[in-house]
């Protein structure tokens, strides 16, 4: 069962994740705009990173 259940866990996960980001409460008002840079780019980067982890183990589950 909660194999099944893992990919939708995870998916909500990256969505806390990034909602959080972007309501500012990972990254403070007064934050150097390098901060500020590098959190946008891992929030945008962590699901593209994670979509492309799970569709590699896709594609080797189907080469099996």
């Amino acid at each position: 069962m909660l194999e099944i259940l893992a990919p939708a866990i995870r998916i909500m996960i990256l969505w806390a994740f990034t909602r959080f980001a972007t309501l500012g409460y990972l990254t403070p008002e007064n934050a150097t705009t390098l901060t500020k840079v590098a959190m946008d780019v891992l929030m945008y980067g962590a699901p593209l990173a994670y979509a492309w982890w799970a569709a590699r183990q896709v594609a080797k589950e189907r080469a099996k």
